[in-house]
Protein backbone atom coordinates (compact mmCIF):
# COMPACT_ATOMS: atom_id res chain seq x y z
CA UNK A 1 0.00 0.00 0.00
CA UNK A 2 2.74 2.50 -1.00
CA UNK A 3 0.70 3.82 -2.92
CA UNK A 4 -1.72 4.87 -0.17
CA UNK A 5 0.84 5.82 1.87
CA UNK A 6 2.27 8.82 -0.72
CA UNK A 7 -1.59 9.99 -1.77
CA UNK A 8 -1.89 10.85 2.29
CA UNK A 9 1.63 12.42 3.01
CA UNK A 10 1.22 14.03 -0.61
CA UNK A 11 1.32 18.03 -0.21
CA UNK A 12 -0.02 18.94 -3.63
CA UNK A 13 -3.26 18.44 -2.43
CA UNK A 14 -2.94 21.56 0.10
CA UNK A 15 -4.80 23.99 -1.93
CA UNK A 16 -7.86 22.16 -2.99
CA UNK A 17 -7.68 21.15 0.90
CA UNK A 18 -7.59 24.67 1.95
CA UNK A 19 -10.50 25.62 -0.41
CA UNK A 20 -12.66 23.01 -0.18
CA UNK A 21 -11.91 21.42 2.99
CA UNK A 22 -11.43 17.49 3.14
CA UNK A 23 -12.53 15.67 0.18
CA UNK A 24 -12.77 11.68 -1.21
CA UNK A 25 -9.82 10.01 -1.92
CA UNK A 26 -10.80 7.35 -4.38
CA UNK A 27 -7.86 4.64 -5.72
CA UNK A 28 -8.43 2.68 -9.01
CA UNK A 29 -7.01 -1.20 -8.53
CA UNK A 30 -7.48 -3.42 -11.73
CA UNK A 31 -6.44 -7.08 -11.95
CA UNK A 32 -8.38 -9.48 -14.21
CA UNK A 33 -7.57 -12.29 -11.24
CA UNK A 34 -9.13 -10.25 -8.30
CA UNK A 35 -11.87 -12.09 -6.82
CA UNK A 36 -13.48 -12.17 -3.08
CA UNK A 37 -10.09 -13.77 -1.23
CA UNK A 38 -8.15 -11.04 -3.10
CA UNK A 39 -10.86 -8.56 -1.34
CA UNK A 40 -10.62 -9.61 1.96
CA UNK A 41 -6.99 -9.86 1.74
CA UNK A 42 -7.15 -5.77 0.85
CA UNK A 43 -8.98 -5.70 3.43
CA UNK A 44 -6.79 -7.04 6.26
CA UNK A 45 -3.81 -5.15 4.81
CA UNK A 46 -5.36 -1.97 5.21
CA UNK A 47 -6.84 -2.72 8.57
CA UNK A 48 -3.16 -3.51 9.77
CA UNK A 49 -1.31 -0.44 8.01
CA UNK A 50 -0.25 2.33 10.21
CA UNK A 51 0.05 5.61 7.78
CA UNK A 52 2.71 7.81 8.69
CA UNK A 53 2.39 11.65 7.78
CA UNK A 54 -1.05 11.67 6.78
CA UNK A 55 -1.76 15.49 5.83
CA UNK A 56 -5.58 14.96 6.91
CA UNK A 57 -6.30 16.53 3.47
CA UNK A 58 -9.02 13.63 2.83
CA UNK A 59 -12.11 12.36 5.11
CA UNK A 60 -12.85 9.14 3.36
CA UNK A 61 -10.86 6.86 1.10
CA UNK A 62 -11.91 4.09 -1.10
CA UNK A 63 -10.09 1.07 -3.28
CA UNK A 64 -12.24 0.93 -6.92
CA UNK A 65 -11.19 -2.70 -7.09
CA UNK A 66 -11.97 -3.75 -10.96
CA UNK A 67 -12.60 -7.14 -11.79
CA UNK A 68 -13.93 -8.47 -15.01
CA UNK A 69 -17.14 -8.96 -13.48
CA UNK A 70 -17.36 -5.48 -12.14
CA UNK A 71 -16.18 -2.82 -9.63
CA UNK A 72 -16.11 -3.17 -5.84
CA UNK A 73 -15.64 -0.18 -3.51
CA UNK A 74 -14.32 -0.46 -0.21
CA UNK A 75 -13.63 1.51 2.20
CA UNK A 76 -9.96 1.85 3.61
CA UNK A 77 -9.80 1.90 7.33
CA UNK A 78 -6.27 2.14 8.69
CA UNK A 79 -4.43 3.26 11.72
CA UNK A 80 -2.96 6.79 11.91
CA UNK A 81 0.97 7.17 13.72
Amino acid sequence: MALLQGKLSNSSYRSAYEHYGQGFLVISVRDPLFDNDTVADIDRATEQMEVAGDNGYFCKIYLAIRSPQNVTYREVTYRKD
